[in-house]
């Protein structure tokens, strides 16, 4: 199905999988959902009740608080903050989850995934997108290791780890994509911000139950597919890659659909799986030529780079899913005080 009423993002997006097959769950969609009760069997998860995001988000002129869609199921009930399988509980699972610039802001990568695995179906597939580290504020940072994601679950973090809070506001540049696609590459002059602003922010991070929200995972496209197929090898997650459309040129983010793995499946039937995986994808910041940029599509559909409406969207899910990692830092922290 070609979706030409979509922004041209939307369309990639809604071309990775098909929306109208089964039940489907959107993380944050705000005002602007990917995919729409319309397109099929949709549900919406964010923090809070409509009413609510609607008042938190009453200042901010970006935001039509009108248009902000009415959530099936929100994070932070009567009760106080749950995880995702807690908050859906009633009527998982589902055949899709969409979630957009998500998965690089969780403190625990493989936790995060685990929740998602939970909610799904046995093949069912979570759609992601994926800042490129190369054309966002990352590009001064060190790739992500396997290793710290082991940390970070091994530690149970509920919270961006002091690593990631340093790294994060210490080696944050200012950056155009575009700029970058032509081989402009960032210095220690283009740094956000200053030592005494780091200081401060790391100090919150130690000293204080502030949740310091960060890029707390950083990937290029075959980053990504080689930290995933080392998950796997341990057998730490129950996915692998179905599919991954690379950084458009002039662009900062990529899409990527990871497909869970059957309950039950026994070794040799997780390997088979795995063995099937993609694990390399076509760098097109080394091979694409200099115009052009392929239909994604035969109605046309080509790749632009991101509107600021867009980008202010992406921002705003940014901001309502830091508001629920918050809550449930809280919570848990209480818990711990307590007991």
């Amino acid at each position: 199905m070609y979706y030409e009423d979509r922004s041209l993002r939307h369309q990639r997006l809604l071309q990775l999988f098909d929306p109208s097959h089964g039940r489907g769950l959107e993380i944050g969609p705000l005002f602007d959902p990917v995919v729409r009760k319309s397109d099929g069997d949709v549900q919406y998860v964010d923090v809070h009740e409509v009413e609510k995001l609607r008042e938190y988000y009453a200042e901010h002129d970006a935001v039509p608080v009108d248009a902000i869609v009415e959530p099936d199921f929100v994070i932070i009930g009567p009760d106080g903050a749950r995880s995702l399988p807690e908050a859906v509980t009633e009527t998982a699972a589902f055949n899709w989850v969409v979630a957009s610039h998500v998965i690089e802001h969780v403190p625990d990568l493989i936790g995060w995934l685990d929740e998602v695995a939970a909610v799904l179906v046995d093949g069912g597939q979570l759609v992601l997108v994926v800042p490129d580290r190369r054309f966002c504020f990352d590009a001064l940072r060190t790739p992500t290791t396997v290793g710290a994601m082991l940390l970070a679950h091994h530690d149970r973090d509920t919270r961006p780890s002091v690593r990631a809070v340093y790294d994060h506001f210490s080696r944050a540049v200012t950056i155009d994509a575009v700029a970058a696609w032509a081989g402009h590459r960032p210095s220690d002059g283009d740094r956000i911000h200053t030592p005494d602003y780091v200081l401060e922010r790391l100090r919150s991070a130690t000293d204080t139950d502030e949740y310091i929200d960060c890029h707390v995972w950083l990937f290029t496209p075959q980053e990504f597919l080689d930290g995933i197929a080392e998950l796997g090898s341990l057998d730490l997650i129950d996915f692998v890659v179905e599919s991954i459309q690379p950084t458009p040129r002039d662009e900062l983010e990529f899409y990527v659909v990871l497909r869970r793995i059957p309950r039950g499946a026994d070794q040799e039937q997780r390997a088979q799986a795995r063995a099937a995986s993609i694990t390399r994808v076509d760098d097109q910041f080394e091979t694409q030529a200099e115009d052009p940029v392929a239909p994604l599509t035969d109605s046309g559909a080509r790749s632009v780079v991101l509107s600021a409406k867009e980008i202010r969207l992406i921002e705003n899910k940014r901001s309502v899913l830091n508001a629920t990692r918050r809550a449930a830092s809280r919570a848990r922290g209480a818990l711990r005080r307590s007991s």
